[in-house]
């Protein structure tokens, strides 16, 4: 008789997305411009209104439905953009300005349809050591923005949506999570009444940076 284990169940995939190439408005052949250069791209985030692409020479882009860009800006001088998120016309840019070690955080209205819309708030990003963004969540209500850095950090500013509406300045933020020598990779915001302030163990092994997302309604962990 055979000693060896029964073998392991074969593995099924799973279609939950159906995935088709976005082609250039004006050559089917060919992706859209902002696309061709994809090792210069830094972000993109879908919008209330539209796609936004961010790229490594601080710049901003809007997209048209046709992925065609409808207004383009310099957020960063000198830098280059890393982390995007927006929320009702508000947007949300984490950078670095070629002027400044310390990350930017620079809060735009949309809402203005300029070609450079206008800079609502802007401030540095403190830490006692220089460490990178890693990601950032922002809550459907605009009153909370979560960052979390290389070195295991998490920043959460709150009442960020009362800074934006009574033109004050943006708060301080405060540490709300600490995990020494194991980056934060993933970041989401969920509606929820009471919270103690601890940290409760999902998962024991976590996922690889920009693997997990918070799904559009705030309710699920993906």
């Amino acid at each position: 008789m055979s000693s060896l284990p029964p073998a392991a169940p074969a593995w099924r995939n799973f279609s939950f997305f159906d995935a088709a190439p976005v082609k250039d408005a004006h050559d089917l052949n060919a992706s859209p411009e902002v696309f061709k250069n994809t090792p210069e791209i830094s972000s993109v985030i879908s919008s209330s209104t539209s796609v936004l692409v961010a790229d490594i020479y601080g710049t901003v882009h809007i997209l048209s439905r046709e992925f065609e860009t409808q207004r383009a800006w310099i957020a960063y001088d000198g830098g280059r953009v890393t982390h995007m998120a927006e929320r009702n016309g508000v947007l949300v840019t984490v950078g670095e300005d070629g002027s400044s070690r310390a990350p930017m955080l620079k809060i735009w209205d949309l809402e203005k349809k300029t070609v450079a819309p206008p800079l609502i708030r802007s401030t540095k990003i403190q830490l006692n050591k220089p460490h990178p963004v890693c990601t950032i969540a922002l809550s459907t209500t605009l009153s909370h923005l979560a960052i979390g850095f290389a070195d295991g950090t998490v920043y959460l500013y709150r009442h960020l949506d009362q800074s934006v509406s009574n033109n004050t300045a943006i708060p301080k933020p405060r540490t709300v999570h600490e995990s020494p020598g194991e980056p934060i990779t993933g970041l989401g915001s969920r509606a929820q009444r009471h919270w103690n302030g601890k940290a409760t163990v999902v998962d024991d092994v976590g996922c690889g940076l920009g693997c997990a997302a918070m799904d559009w309604r705030g309710h699920e962990w993906l």
